[in-house]
């Protein structure tokens, strides 16, 4: 569709607005003769962020080939300017995208050769760092990471730079080169404003592959040198959650009762200590679940702070009580406290996705029964929020609506699953799990057909359409070849 439209024609016309662009990208222009292709590029001054524009809506919405093109377009045409950095940088990311290491590097030796004063460098080098690790490709990430240490030591993305290279380090198992960046980081940043969240960051990464020891070593980083930072309270509860995963139960003790002392006062200390009693409880320490739910409860006398208060009965209900409970402790919760919506949003879609998570926890160990009082439970707050009018101005996230969808799923709820997915498609398409959305939108059709929930021409006939578009829009997506397959089974 990209090649029916006249490149230079969009540009020219001084397209900016997002969704315009977006609309002659689908097809309105398809058609359209390039009527003023003799003007010049370089008459209408806006025409370089256009292109610029163009080619990112390209990117972002999955159309790598399409978007390497346009990126390369605006690099030979505005050479002078600051968007053949951009340009550049987008032609490194979509040629990555499409597997083209060569013209990713040969996009990056000429922004050294022919852009290295710009003002924009460090962060074209580090989005470019950033997708080699997307891909995995951890040692060409590190490699351009460094390339921002060594040549900008003094820009905004240094320290992220920094951080990236020791994310990797830990990927690629070198602790030393992991030891050398921590030391760097706490030396050259002590005071920055992100050095507790970075390192924290760090110490998740090596608690995530199960190398608690080193995530714990990490943690107590942050705590000494960083006490009052909002990361030291989350430093605090990882350090609790890895003693758990490790079965080490006598310091987690310890470690919940520093969480207490010293941080019972601060924003996030409930969903702190909600997740640790959760992580018992999909450890099956069902009695040190409970213990920690009723000591979160008790820790708020009714006069101190009431709406941590109410949403750690929230917490207390959804695990003691039954399902009736549970729902109306949280219509409660949201009739007293309506007029602070945003924290209400954000603690009920946080709940919903601990849920998520610990129910399949649940199922990876076999606890079928468990794992659908989760799903069910993410559901409950999903239509909790999505149904009522006091939440008609909040609009849930592309992982929120997934989630809800996942769930439905699990639950056997196809046609509420498909709602989600829907929403999905419809509201975020540059979303990175969008084909995901797409094959499950399938699968749910596939389903109702076989339930005989919709007629089965028309099942198929749905099936077919969502299937067919991920394979057309994702061809690189990890459940293609599943779709693939239904579809040559259903010819």
């Amino acid at each position: 569709m990209f090649k029916k439209v006249s490149f230079v024609l969009l540009i020219l016309l001084g397209v900016t607005s997002l969704s315009t662009i977006n609309k002659y990208l689908m097809g309105a222009l398809a058609n359209a003769e390039p009527v003023i292709s003799e003007v010049s590029v370089e008459s209408d001054p806006n025409a370089a962020k256009s292109a610029c524009n163009i080619a990112d809506e390209l990117y972002k919405n999955n159309k790598y080939e399409e978007a390497q093109q346009a990126f390369k377009n605006v690099t030979e045409n505005w050479p002078q300017t600051e968007y053949a950095v951009w340009g550049l940088c987008g032609l490194a990311n979509s040629s990555l995208m499409l597997d083209d290491e060569a013209t990713a590097q040969q996009a990056v030796d000429r922004l050294f050769a022919d852009y290295l004063d710009y003002g924009d460098m460090a962060a074209a080098i580090y989005f470019i760092a950033d997708t080699y690790r997307e891909l995995r490709k951890y040692e060409k990430a590190r490699e351009n990471y460094q390339l921002i240490a060594n040549n900008w030591p003094d820009s905004d993305y240094t320290i992220k730079a920094l951080s990236g290279i020791t994310y990797c380090s830990i990927v690629l198992e070198d602790d030393l080169a992991v030891q050398e960046g921590i030391d760097e980081l706490i030396t050259d940043y002590p005071e920055h404003n992100d050095i507790a969240m970075e390192i924290c960051f760090l110490a998740d990464k090596y608690r995530k592959r199960h190398k608690y020891e080193q995530a714990d070593q990490i943690y107590q980083v942050v705590l000494t040198y960083w006490p009052t930072d909002r990361y030291a309270m989350w430093s605090q509860m990882n350090l609790a959650q890895s003693n758990i995963r490790s079965g080490n139960y006598k310091d987690v003790d310890m470690e919940v009762d520093r969480l207490f002392i010293d941080f019972d006062r601060d924003e996030h200390w409930v969903m702190a200590v909600y997740i640790l009693a959760d992580m018992y409880r999909t450890s099956q320490q069902q009695d040190k679940a409970n213990s920690l739910y009723q000591k979160l409860l008790s820790s708020w006398p009714e006069t101190d702070n009431p709406i941590v208060r109410e949403m750690a009965l929230v917490i207390l209900e959804s695990q003691l009580g039954d399902d009736i409970a549970f729902r109306a402790a949280i219509n409660k919760l949201c009739s007293d406290f309506a007029d602070q919506k945003k924290l209400l949003e954000h603690f009920l879609y946080s709940i919903a996705e601990q849920y998520y998570k610990t129910a399949f926890e649940f199922e990876d160990n076999g606890l079928h029964e468990q794992a659908l009082k989760d799903f069910s439970k993410v559901t409950t707050i999903w239509e909790k929020i999505t149904s009522e009018s006091n939440f008609s101005s909040f609009t849930p996230n592309e992982g929120d609506c997934c989630r809800a969808g996942d769930s439905y799923y699990e639950l056997g709820q196809s046609e509420k699953a498909i709602a989600c997915f829907q929403r999905v498609i419809d509201n975020y398409p540059g979303y990175k799990y969008t084909w995901h959305a797409l094959f499950m939108i399938g699968d749910n059709y596939d389903a109702l057909g076989e339930l005989n929930a919709i007629a089965e021409p028309e099942a198929t006939l749905k099936t077919r359409a969502a299937y067919t578009q991920l394979i057309e829009e994702y061809p690189r997506c990890p459940v293609v070849q599943k779709a693939q397959d239904w579809l040559n089974s259903h010819n």
